[in-house]
């Protein structure tokens, strides 16, 4: 999105594939990160 990076953690398969973990930038401080919650360049 243009305001949070989302970041996902997934599992490919034939069957489809399954999303592990997700999280979005503006939940993460409260796991005690406080920098880099905005876009980086890939």
């Amino acid at each position: 999105t243009n305001k949070d990076v989302l970041a996902q953690i997934t599992s490919a398969s034939i069957a489809g594939d399954l999303v592990l973990a997700a999280a979005y930038s503006h939940e993460l401080p409260r796991y005690g990160l406080e920098v880099g919650l905005t876009n980086y360049a890939a």
